[in-house]
């Protein structure tokens, strides 16, 4: 949740909930119902899945939704994305601890598991290439 959304917008809520954590943050033209679902969360809010069909969905004939626009409004969306970040940068410290220290054991991860699969790889090329050279 923490780094991009995993719920719609039109999933239910409770209205006092919706009021009690400040409403859609006006400062954010995308991203409001993410940033809205961090802070009903954040302090040990629950998320439930009714397995009902609760809604129907209207899809629009015409392309003049806001997020048709995504091209046009990546900056926008970068700048939302950072305020988002930014006024989350402690529970974020918490949770992932200083960023450097993420991007570091991020890029530790990625290194560890491209080198396992690397390894596989050159294995079975050596295997590849023996059977070749045993046909000849």
């Amino acid at each position: 949740m923490s780094n991009y959304n995993m719920i719609p917008i039109i999933a239910m809520h409770r209205k006092n909930d919706f009021f009690s954590v400040g409403q859609f943050d006006k400062n954010l033209s995308f991203f409001e119902d993410w940033d809205l679902w961090i802070r009903l969360l954040k302090d040990g809010g629950r998320v439930f899945r009714i397995n009902e069909v609760l809604f129907y969905y209207r899809m629009r004939k015409s392309e003049d939704s806001l997020t048709n626009f995504k091209d046009k409004n990546n900056f926008i969306n970068i700048i939302n994305k950072n305020y988002i970040y930014n006024k989350y940068i402690d529970d974020y410290n918490l949770y992932y601890g200083a960023p450097i220290d993420w991007l570091h054991n991020n890029i530790l991860l990625k290194n560890k598991f491209y080198n396992a699969w690397n390894k596989k790889i050159e294995r079975n090329f050596k295997n590849i290439l023996k059977k070749l050279k045993i046909r000849r």
